[in-house]
């Protein structure tokens, strides 16, 4: 294992580079971004205490997005040699890599019932692909669209905010107000059983009582470049965007934010988790 340091805008490693090393994230921020013929596409930003690069040394290919730090950035790299003794031997980064894992099984699964949703829209109708897989399940930090929306990008360095709307919707939950500075931001449902937060990968945990309508892993905010989305991730009444109904039953998984307000409500329009996605 080795701790290394990186300045602002230091390469950690390029796209379709050769290793077997991952990282740890012992402080600073790291964006991953991938080569488009429109040039680099930022797909979003970690922080710390989160593991990258581990499918260079699970799947033995080279990389397939770079990373590069933000601002002064610290990590520690480990490989096949040091697995062992750096993840499995310490209960709080092996939580971590599980969680990373069952992240990407969960992109899978949501990704493979949308699509199943979409083929049995009608007869003879075609595959349609809606993500980038390759993005989803090797770097799971976003899923841009495959056609381009035609919308104004929001920019690189633009503020996000999450406001809750309880007030309005009578919850008697506590107000939320969080800046997001993370990209992808996930969010699901809080839960008391601590035993089980191993299957709960959150930013933000969203305080919920029965009949639930957030589920434990329910969407994230994400970042496409300078575009920025919100995606589904597999829950069970799925998200509304701005009246836009995106989850596994409906074969969509994304929705695109703009700028100013936007709508987002967790579960089905007549539940209470109603929120303002703000984007200055």
């Amino acid at each position: 294992m080795a701790h290394l340091e990186y300045n602002s805008g230091d390469i950690i490693f390029n796209e379709g580079d050769e290793s077997r090393e991952a990282y740890y994230i012992a402080g600073g921020n790291v964006d991953i971004s991938i080569r488009t013929p429109g040039g680099e596409r930022v797909l979003g930003r970690l922080g710390k205490g989160e593991i990258f690069g581990e499918m260079g040394m699970v799947a033995d290919r080279p990389r397939s997005a770079s990373a590069t730090a933000v601002g002064e950035t610290k990590l520690e790299s480990f490989d096949e040699a040091v697995f062992e003794d750096y993840i499995l031997a310490k209960p709080d980064r092996v939580k971590v890599f599980m969680a990373t894992l069952f992240e990407r099984l969960r992109t899978t699964d949501a990704l493979l019932q949308a699509e199943l949703q979409k083929h049995g829209g009608g007869p003879g109708e075609a595959p349609t692909v809606e993500v980038d897989a390759l993005t989803a399940l090797e770097s799971t930090v976003g899923e841009p669209e495959a056609t381009p929306v035609e919308e104004e990008s929001v920019g690189i360095e633009a503020t996000v905010s999450l406001r809750s709307l309880y007030e309005e919707t009578g919850f008697p939950g506590e107000a939320i107000l969080v800046e997001v500075d993370t990209f992808p931001y996930r969010i699901g449902r809080a839960f008391d059983d601590q035993g089980v937060a191993l299957f709960a990968h959150n930013n933000l945990s969203v305080t919920d009582k029965m009949p639930y309508h957030v589920s434990r892993n329910h969407c994230e905010i994400g970042r496409d470049g300078e575009s920025l989305f919100v995606r589904d991730r597999g829950s069970s009444l799925g998200t509304l965007v701005n009246e836009e109904e995106i989850g596994m039953r409906t074969g969509k998984l994304t929705a695109r934010l703009v700028r100013g307000e936007n709508d987002l409500v967790l579960g089905t329009v007549d539940g209470p988790h109603h929120f303002v996605v703000t984007v200055a």
